[in-house]
């Protein structure tokens, strides 16, 4: 038995709940439910921030980038394994527009999200 934290009432928790606070009253639901968002939006208080969201972006860009040299690398040296007379120049500037439209959430449907941290081993400056 447990006692809610919401009316004082004991009360049968159902076995699937971990740590039980409030009894399975709408108005005690009601309650706990707010009282989790509070505690969320005060333990999450960076989010609203403007610099925040500037990081981020930052980060994706930089990540987005990291995508496209990895793969312009990539179809560089498959295209001298094959020996295509192929310009990569006028394609790379094809793909960074594709790549930057679509964004990261996209682009990660696409690709697995280890090959990304494999990119990072890759020297992308020859």
């Amino acid at each position: 038995m447990c006692i809610c934290e919401f009316c004082n009432t004991e009360f049968q928790p159902r076995p699937q709940v971990k740590n039980p606070r409030a009894c399975n009253k709408d108005s005690c639901q009601k309650l706990r439910q707010t009282s989790n968002e509070r505690e969320w939006r005060k333990s999450n208080e960076h989010l609203d921030s403007k610099e925040y969201h500037q990081i981020r972006r930052k980060q994706r860009n930089e990540k987005i980038n990291k995508l496209f040299l990895a793969i312009i690398k990539s179809l560089s040296i498959g295209v001298n394994f094959i020996g295509l007379p192929f310009n990569i120049h006028s394609f790379s500037d094809f793909f960074k527009d594709i790549f930057l439209q679509l964004g990261l959430r996209k682009l990660n449907k696409f690709w697995d999200v280890n090959l990304l941290y494999d990119f990072d081993q890759l020297d992308l400056n020859t």
